[in-house]
C-alpha cells in the first residue's frame, strides 16, 4: 500500500507535526545504528512513504549515531558507505563507534577524520599502529567529550609509538580505557573527570597520578599482577568509585578519598576489608551510598558499621551458612548502626539463609514509624531470594509468612518488597 494515497484522516500518523514525527523517529533508530544494516533505523523509515523519506533525509540527527563494523571475513570487500551516511548528519555532531578487524581501519578512519570537527564521542577497537591513528587523526578535535579505546598495543620487545592523536581535545571529559598505559597513550589527563579502566595495579595508579580531578572512577585491576608501587594519591573531587581489586584490595591503601558519596566494592576478603577501613579513616568521608557484592556476610557487617553516615545500602549474601539474623537484630536493636538509614537492598544467596518474620517485621516498624531518638526513618526495603538451592528454604509457609507480616506497613506506605528473583 501507498502511504502517500491514504488520507490523514485514515492514517493520523501522517497528520503528525514533522518535529513529532522526527523525535519518534529518533527514539526508533536509537544510539549507534550498523549502518550495514538496511531492515533498521532510518534507511527503513525513508522506505515506507515519501513524507518519511523526507523527513528521514531531513533531520540530521537520524544520522549521526553510527557503528561501524566489518570482521576479518569481510577482508577485501569494500567498507560500507560511510563518507555518504555522514553526509547525510550535515553539522551535527557525532557519535561513532568503530570496531574493524580486517584491513581496512586506516581507511575509514581517513574517511572520519574529515569529519573530526564534529566528533562529540567516539569509540573504537585498535587494530592498528598508534603511529598510524597519529597521522590520521588531525590536531585539534573541539567537540570530543567522550573517548573509548580498547585493544592499545603493548609491542613485543619494544615499546609501541604513543598515542598522541587525542591530546588536543579541550571538551574531553569522559574516557574508557583497557590494558592503557602512560606509556601507549597521552591524553589531556588533567581536565577528565570521569574515567572507567582496567589494567595492572602499577600502572593504573600512575594514570591516576594525572588524573587529579576525576569525579567518577570505574577500576578493575588485575589481581594477578600486583606490582608494587610506591605512589600515595589523593583525589580531592572524587564522588562515585566503582572498584573491582580483587581479594586483598591493595589499590584502596594507595588512595585517599576525603569527597566520596558513592563507593562500589566487589569481591574483598579480611585483608580487602582492613585496607577499606584504613581508607575510611584516612579519608574523614561522609558515605552516602554503598554497595558491596560478592564479600562475605560477616566483612559486609564490618564495613555498614564503619559507615554510620550510610543512607542507600546494597548488599550480596552468598555464603551458603549465613542467615539474616544478625543484621535484623543490628538494624532493630543498635541505634549507631547505619542510623541515617533510608533505603536498602539485600540479595540472598546461598543454601540456609533465613530470617525471622516477626523479627524482621518489627525492625521495619520501628525503622519506619521514626520513633527511634536519632534513627532515619526507613523509605525502602527490598529482599530477593536469588539462588535455586534457596527455593526450598524460602517458599512455602516462611515466604509466606514473611509478606503477611510486612503487609501491613506497605499498606501505611513503606516500600517493602519480598521476592524469588
Amino acid at each position: 500500500m501507498d502511504l502517500n494515497l491514504v488520507p490523514t484522516s485514515t492514517c493520523p500518523v501522517l497528520a503528525l507535526p514533522t518535529e513529532i514525527t522526527a523525535e519518534i523517529f529518533s527514539y526508533y533508530v536509537g544510539k549507534r545504528h550498523d549502518i550495514r544494516r538496511k531492515d533498521a533505523g532510518p534507511l527503513l523509515l525513508a522506505s515506507v512513504c515519501k513524507s518519511w523519506n523526507e523527513i528521514c533525509f531531513s533531520t540530521c540527527s537520524l544520522w549521526a549515531s553510527v557503528f561501524i563494523v566489518l570482521d576479518r571475513a569481510e577482508d577485501g570487500v569494500p567498507f560500507p558507505p560511510v563518507q555518504r551516511w555522514l553526509s547525510r548528519a550535515g553539522s551535527h555532531p557525532l557519535d561513532l563507534f568503530v570496531s574493524v578487524h580486517g584491513g581496512n581501519l586506516s581507511e575509514i578512519l581517513s574517511c572520519l577524520a574529515q569529519h573530526s570537527a564534529q566528533w562529540w564521542t567516539l569509540g573504537f577497537e585498535f587494530h592498528l599502529s598508534s603511529s598510524v591513528v597519529n597521522e590520521l587523526v588531525p590536531g585539534q578535535i573541539p567537540l570530543l567529550t567522550e573517548l573509548e579505546i580498547s585493544g592499545i598495543p603493548f609491542g613485543h620487545g619494544t615499546s609501541p609509538p604513543l598515542l598522541t592523536a587525542f591530546t588536543e581535545a579541550p571538551s574531553l571529559r569522559k574516557v574508557w580505557l583497557s590494558n592503557a598505559s602512560l606509556d601507549t597513550i597521552h591524553l589531556p589527563w588533567i581536565q577528565l573527570t570521569h574515567l572507567t579502566a582496567a589494567g595492572c595495579l602499577a600502572e593504573c595508579l600512575k594514570i591516576l597520578n594525572e588524573t587529579r580531578n576525576l569525579e567518577v572512577l570505574d577500576i578493575v585491576t588485575d589481581a594477578q599482577h600486583t606490582a608494587r608501587s610506591s605512589l600515595e594519591l589523593t583525589l580531592p573531587h572524587l564522588r562515585t568509585f566503582r572498584c573491582s581489586d580483587g581479594p586483598e584490595g591493595v589499590l584502596l591503601s594507595h588512595l585517599t578519598l576525603p569527597a566520596l558519596r558513592t563507593l562500589e566494592l566487589s569481591g574483598l576478603e579480611s585483608d580487602g576489608v582492613f585496607r577499606f577501613l584504613r581508607l575510611s579513616s584516612r579519608s574523614a568521608w561522609s558515605l552516602r551510598s554503598i554497595r558491596l557484592s560478592a564479600m562475605e556476610y560477616t566483612d559486609s557487617i564490618i564495613c555498614l558499621q564503619s559507615l554510620p553516615s550510610l543512607e542507600e545500602v546494597e548488599i550480596e549474601i552468598w555464603e551458603s551458612g549465613d542467615n539474616l539474623t544478625p543484621l535484623v537484630e543490628l538494624l532493630a536493636m543498635d541505634n549507631g548502626f547505619l542510623p541515617a538509614l533510608c533505603s536498602m537492598t539485600v540479595r540472598a544467596g546461598g543454601g540456609s539463609t533465613e530470617a525471622s518474620p516477626s523479627a524482621l517485621a518489627e525492625m521495619l516498624a520501628s525503622r519506619w514509624h521514626g520513633n527511634r531518638q536519632g534513627i532515619a526513618k526507613l523509605k525502602s526495603f527490598h529482599l530477593s531470594f536469588f539462588h535455586l538451592s534457596m527455593l526450598r528454604n524460602v517458599t512455602g509457609s516462611l515466604f509466606q509468612e514473611l509478606k503477611t507480616r510486612v503487609a501491613p506497613l506497605t499498606e501505611e506506605g513503606l516500600d517493602v518488597v519480598i521476592r524469588i528473583a
